[in-house]
C-alpha cells in the first residue's frame, strides 16, 4: 500500500506489514507497533538521504514487518566508497536516536516503558544491522571492502552465503529460544527474511554485473583516467572465469599465457566485454588474441 512521498521518495507499506499492524491493534499493542514503524522508517530514510546527496535517485522505500528496503535508481554495488556511506547511514541514525533518547531521559525526564522500548529498538536495530552478512548493512559494508580484492561478483557471493549462514544460525537460536520459552516467533521470521533476501541477491548477481559492464564505458569516459588492475590467465580460461575478478573503479588488462608459461598477448577490458556479447561467456581468452 502506498502511503506518502517524502522528498520525492514513495513510502510503501508491504501487505505483511499491514497485517502485522492489524494484529498488533487486535492485541492492544498498536502504539508499540507505530514506534517500531517510525524507527524503521527513519533508518531507511537515512539510507535514502545519503544516496540522494550523492546524486542517486531513490525510487521508493518499502517497509516490511522486520525491516525495510530502499530501492535506488543506480548500481550502488560498483561504487564501494559510496555503498559504505549509504549502508552505514542506517545504523548511524539508530545510534543518533539512541543518543537523543538518552538526552531526553537526562534533561527532560522522559522515562518509563516507551522510553525503554525506544532505546531497545534503536540499539537492537543498529547493532543487528552491522552484522557482516548480506542483506544487512554490515554485509553491504563488507562487500564493498572485499570488492577491491575479490571483485564485486565474488564479494557478493560470499556475503550472500554468510547471510544464509547467519539466517540459519538465527533460526537455530529461535528454535532453542522457543523451546526454552526465552523468545517468540519474531526471530524465526527475521531469519526467513534474511535467508530469502540473501538468496534473491545471489540470483540477481549476474544480472547486476552485466548491467555494470554495459555502463563501464560510460564510467571510463566520465572519469577519463582510471587505475589499472592487471590479471594473468591461461589461454584456455573463459570469459566467464575472468569477469568475476573485475573490481570497481579499475580498468583491467589481462595477460594471456600458454600452458608452458609463455606470454601469448594482452587483452583489454573493452575487448573482453565486447566478446562477452558477441562470442558468449564460454569463449576462451586465447581466441580473442
Amino acid at each position: 500500500m502506498k502511503l506518502v512521498k517524502v522528498k520525492g521518495i514513495q513510502i510503501i507499506l508491504n501487505d505483511y506489514f499491514i497485517l502485522l499492524l492489524l494484529a498488533y491493534g487486535m492485541l492492544g499493542v498498536f502504539p508499540q507497533a507505530l514506534l517500531v514503524f517510525a524507527v524503521v522508517l527513519s533508518h531507511e530514510l537515512s539510507h535514502s538521504y545519503v544516496a540522494q546527496k550523492a546524486g542517486l535517485k531513490v525510487k521508493e522505500v518499502e517497509l516490511f514487518p522486520f525491516g525495510g528496503v530502499a530501492r535506488l535508481g543506480g548500481v550502488l554495488e560498483y561504487n564501494p566508497s559510496l555503498e559504505i556511506k549509504v549502508a552505514f547511514a542506517g545504523p548511524l541514525s539508530n545510534f543518533f536516536l539512541l543518543f537523543l533518547g538518552f538526552l531526553a531521559h537526562r534533561y527532560l525526564n522522559w522515562s518509563g516503558y516507551f522510553w525503554q522500548l525506544f532505546q531497545t529498538i534503536n540499539l537492537t536495530m543498529g547493532l543487528f544491522n552491522l552484522l557482516p552478512a548480506f542483506p544487512l548493512d554490515g554485509g553491504r559494508i563488507l562487500r564493498a571492502l572485499l570488492s577491491h580484492r575479490l571483485g564485486v561478483a565474488e564479494a557478493t557471493y560470499r556475503t550472500s552465503l554468510w547471510g544464509k549462514y547467519c539466517a540459519l544460525g538465527l533460526a537455530l537460536l529461535g528454535v532453542v529460544g522457543l523451546y526454552l520459552g526465552l523468545c517468540d516467533l519474531n526471530i524465526l521470521v527475521v531469519a526467513i527474511f534474511i535467508y530469502y533476501a540473501a538468496s534473491k541477491q545471489e540470483e540477481a548477481n549476474l544480472y547486476v554485473f552485466l548491467l555494470y559492464l554495459l555502463k563501464k564505458n560510460k564510467e571510463f569516459n566520465d572519469q577519463e583516467v582510471l587505475g589499472v588492475k592487471k590479471l594473468v590467465a591461461f589461454n584456455n580460461a573463459t570469459i566467464k572465469s575472468v569477469l568475476p575478478k573485475f573490481s570497481p573503479g579499475k580498468y583491467h588488462i589481462v595477460t594471456v599465457l600458454t600452458r608452458e608459461g609463455r606470454i601469448q598477448g594482452e587483452i583489454t577490458e573493452h575487448q573482453i566485454v565486447d566478446a562477452l556479447f558477441t562470442k558468449g561467456s564460454s569463449c576462451g581468452l586465447g581466441k580473442l588474441l
